[in-house]
């Protein structure tokens, strides 16, 4: 009988010849890897970072995968046996960025190509401007002209929606309530009345209330005694609008007798809002189109 130390002996010596074996018939593979702090598995099992030999034993396969924080992962197998390909002396693994832990770019680009662009808020040029959507954000864009009406869109670069458009166009419609007034000097200013030297207090009221009655329906005060008037509000809905109106006269002085006017022109900037909720709205220095020439009628009038 083989004695037990002579048979470890024979087992570590098939085993050394067998490692010698595979070792003179094994195959090596210098991975280099892009980017450099990429990091290198075999087999599940981390190797290097960077760059890394792998060898193949005869008869062998051995799975290599590549990994950094920020990019897609590549796996590649390199087998060393009959019915395959030799595995390459030198592997450039170069890995792509993950374009979903990217943020997003769009391209945003209006018309008409004077309106501004504002990014949350923040002007950031007339016409084009590429947006960039930080990961796990929303940005929000309104593109606004004079004239037209303001849009804004909102874009979210996050996990689990779906991912923004590479451009977005947008076509602003004009602004009918701007096509509908005109720019004037009067609206929102008090301005003085002056009456004929000779024309009474009473002439000069009679006047005023005409005039204004021909173009407001409906007076809201009307105090002759101490000339002070005042309309209810009128206006006009837009499809993305609100404009209001009103006149308000008051006497001045007795001698020589004048009145002070003030044309006021508001809009709130949304459809269909109540004239009565004046926290909606704004001046503007427009006036409807209706009025034009409602003020230089009263002040022939009284003059002459």
């Amino acid at each position: 009988m083989i004695k037990k130390s002579a048979f470890k002996a024979i087992v570590f010596g098939f085993v050394f010849l067998l490692t010698i074996t595979q070792s003179v018939f094994a195959q090596k593979v210098n991975i280099i890897a892009t980017p450099s702090t990429a990091r290198i598995y075999v087999d599940g099992r981390i190797k290097g970072t960077g760059s890394y030999t792998v060898s193949v034993g005869k008869k062998d396969c051995v799975t290599v995968e590549v990994k950094e924080e920020g990019y897609m992962s590549e796996i590649r197998t390199y087998c060393n046996k009959r019915g395959y390909d030799d595995p390459p002396k030198v592997d450039n693994i170069q890995l792509k960025q993950d374009e979903s832990l990217l943020p997003a770019s769009i391209a945003i680009t209006s018309s008409p190509q004077t309106a501004k662009i504002y990014v949350n808020g923040v002007e950031m040029g007339s016409g084009s401007h590429q947006l960039s959507v930080p990961l796990n954000e929303c940005l929000t864009v309104e593109v606004k002209a004079e004239g037209f009406i303001q849009e804004s869109r909102t874009y979210c670069k996050k996990k689990g929606q779906g991912a923004p458009p590479k451009s977005d166009y947008f076509k602003l419609q004009a602004d009918e309530s701007y096509t509908s007034s005109i720019e004037s000097d009067i609206a929102n200013k008090e301005l003085v009345l002056n009456v004929k030297q000779d024309r009474s207090k009473d002439e000069a009221w009679k006047i005023i209330v005409a005039t204004v009655l021909g173009k407001f329906d409906v007076l809201e005060m009307n105090d002759e005694k101490s000339g002070y008037l005042r309309t209810a509000w009128v206006g006009k809905p837009f499809a993305a609008n609100t404009v209001r109106m009103r006149v308000i006269v008051k006497q001045a002085t007795d001698e020589p007798l004048t009145y002070k006017i003030k044309f006021i022109s508001e809009a709130s900037g949304s459809p269909r809002t109540p004239y009565s909720a004046d926290e909606q709205f704004d001046p503007i220095g427009r006036i409807l189109k209706t009025y034009d020439g409602f003020l230089d009628e009263l002040i022939t009038k009284l003059k002459n």
